[in-house]
């Protein structure tokens, strides 16, 4: 797993890095195939740092407030998912896929760069 070899702040970090970098170069590719295969890098990172999300998510939060912040927080997902697929057509349809892609993924690069230093400096919780 990647968070025991690199620790799973730093593993949350690279992999997010690795997804924005993949998003980014997904308006590159001209043939349907090179697109796939960005397509499914883009979800592996993605898919390495969901769970690790989640796992400095539930270290973040005593017990008692966990259901509220993971319910907080999909409401967010949702709500950021309702304004993207609203905004992405029409930053599109005026500056191309390609510039939409690299939005996209300048926009998690940032998410992933205001998470940081914050996620760096937290001491990790001892777990019983």
């Amino acid at each position: 797993r990647l968070s025991r070899r690199l620790g799973l702040r730093l593993g949350y970090l690279l992999a997010l890095g690795f997804a924005a970098l993949c998003v980014t170069g997904m308006g590159a590719p001209e043939a349907p195939l090179a697109f796939a295969f960005v397509y499914l890098l883009t979800y592996v990172g993605l898919g390495l740092a969901e769970p690790m999300h989640y796992e400095l998510l539930n270290d973040a939060v005593g017990p008692t407030a966990r259901a509220t912040l993971i319910s907080a927080e999909s409401l967010a997902a949702q709500g950021g998912a309702l304004v993207s697929n609203l905004g992405v057509g029409i930053l599109a349809a005026e500056h191309g896929a390609a510039s939409t892609w690299a939005v996209a993924g300048a926009l998690l690069t940032l998410t992933a760069l205001a998470v940081a230093a914050p996620l760096l400096r937290a001491k990790p919780r001892v777990r019983w």
